[in-house]
């Protein structure tokens, strides 16, 4: 049995012969949150009515939505903003998955701003766009999509494909609920007993100050093969915003004697993630 986990980025898959199945590739909407310098509602979480008039993902037909305010670390995380996404092949520069782009977070700027209006954020102190590919629901037509608000576990058997389980998650906090549902599966096909995946199965996450272990973690059990694997994917190093040049070169150091990088990839580690900074649109 084969399990494709790869979420929102997975290709059709090919089978013998080079055909492509016909298991199908649902559309996506793009998620993105704001990362604010500074604590606008002091240890407390705030929902506050938008309007958004233009067109969108996940919002009401007359345009209201709710923005949510977070804090987090002396900072602020507002969430969440969606639009559709087109994750067919060649839908970014050079064939990159769809992202935000600079209008998108003006616009959501606009939507805290007037909902918001005390807060008078500038654009300057939003220190990271926290963004992903989340599944639409089914059905949308020509309505704006909406994010899938369950997981979906697709038998290839249905297309003619013998083997293939495609699982399209939804939220990290169902993460560990869909595994076992995948594991079930795969056991039920392969006609043997299936153990519930047991509480406590994820070790706690090592303190932040144990940067070798993390490292170590990062690429032996959590298939890290790159700087901003590590940076922006498996830990929360840079959760609030560039960590600094001399963090970047350290986790690079201690990844080439993870992964055996000799000094020329440790430079073309550290630039490419120093290039999503520069963007300023940071996925997490």
């Amino acid at each position: 049995v084969v399990v494709n986990a790869t979420g929102a980025w997975r290709p059709p898959p090919i089978v013998a012969g080079g055909s492509r199945t016909g298991i199908d590739h649902p559309d996506h909407v793009l998620a993105w949150n704001l990362v604010v310098a500074r604590e606008l509602f002091e240890d407390q979480a705030v929902g506050l009515p938008a309007r958004d008039p233009r067109p969108a993902a996940g919002k009401r037909a007359d345009g209201r939505r709710h923005l949510f305010f977070v804090p987090w670390r002396g900072s602020t995380l507002i969430g969440t903003l969606y639009r559709a996404a087109d994750t067919g092949a060649g839908s970014g520069p050079s064939g990159a998955p769809p992202r935000p782009v600079r209008d998108d977070v003006e616009r959501f700027l606009a939507l805290v701003n007037e909902a918001y209006p005390a807060a008078r954020i500038a654009r300057d102190e939003v220190s990271y766009v926290q963004w992903g590919l989340l599944p639409a629901a089914p059905g949308g037509g020509a309505k704006p999509l909406v994010p899938a608000d369950r997981a979906r576990i697709a038998d290839g058997r249905m297309a003619g494909v013998e083997g293939l389980l495609t699982v399209t998650g939804v939220k990290f906090t169902t993460a560990i609920e869909v595994a076992d549902q995948a594991l079930r599966a795969a056991a039920l096909f392969l006609g043997r007993d299936h153990r519930r995946v047991p509480d406590g199965w994820l070790e706690p996450v090592a303190e932040a100050g144990e940067a070798a272990d993390l490292a170590v973690r990062a690429v032996r059990r959590e298939m890290a093969r790159t700087l901003a694997d590590v940076v922006l994917r498996r830990t929360d190093i840079a959760a609030l915003g560039h960590p600094g040049a001399d963090a970047l070169s350290r986790w690079a150091g201690l990844l080439a004697g993870e992964l055996g990088w000799p000094p020329e990839r440790i430079g073309r580690e550290i630039a490419a993630v120093e290039d999503r900074f520069a963007q300023g649109l940071v996925s997490s």
